[in-house]
């Protein structure tokens, strides 16, 4: 005659058995997985340091009432430059390849060493003939440093509906070598009295 209890004891323990088994696959199969993916992380780390990856913050300078874009670079040593277009009225044209303005740089590309943070110089509100407020903005076309001037101006304590339409500066910049990842673009909106950045869309 078959023994109950003994014989639910012996199934009972044979399915543990099995659980502990397959539990014990199962973490097998993680430690290798998380393993492999610690390595390939790893990795991932070492091709994105051995190339450039910049990063930007824009600044909107209340005192000197200048527009700056801060570049940084957190990988490899790069030459760097940023080619602009402007959206909007300027009092003179503005066509052909137009490239950003370092600050306290003569030339368009720069070198960016590794921590390395540089200012692009985009624009400039121009109080000098006060009321009135004026952009003016900076950039090179085949080396030859230029400034452009808005066409219209805004009157400080006027009529809002009379403040000159907003200017639209894209920037692109590029890297040589070929950075990490793309390097990102920015839109700054020339505002009445300030500047902002725009968030991608």
């Amino acid at each position: 005659m078959v023994d109950t209890p003994v014989l639910a004891l012996t199934a009972t323990t044979l399915i543990l058995g099995v659980a502990c088994v397959l539990l014990w696959r199962a973490l097998v199969v993680s430690r290798r997985e998380g393993r492999r993916l610690a390595e390939q992380v790893v990795c991932l780390n070492r091709a994105q340091a051995a190339r450039p990856s910049l990063r930007v913050t824009f600044e909107f300078n209340s005192t000197t009432r200048a527009a700056l874009l801060h570049v940084t670079n957190d990988g490899q040593d790069a030459s760097v430059w940023a080619q602009v277009s402007i959206e909007g009225a300027l009092s003179q044209h503005a066509d052909g390849d137009l490239r950003a303005v370092w600050r306290d740089e003569t030339e368009s590309r720069v070198m960016l060493r590794h921590s390395e943070t540089r200012t692009l110089q985009l624009a400039h509100l121009d109080l000098s003939v006060f009321p009135y407020a004026q952009w003016e903005i900076y950039a090179t076309r085949a080396g030859a440093a230029m400034s452009l001037r808005a066409m219209h101006t805004s009157m400080i304590g006027g009529n809002p509906d009379t403040h000159a339409p907003p200017l639209f500066i894209q920037v692109a910049l590029a890297t040589s070598p070929e950075s990490a990842t793309p390097p990102p673009h920015s839109t700054i909106a020339l505002q009445s009295f300030e500047a902002v950045r725009l968030r991608p869309v």
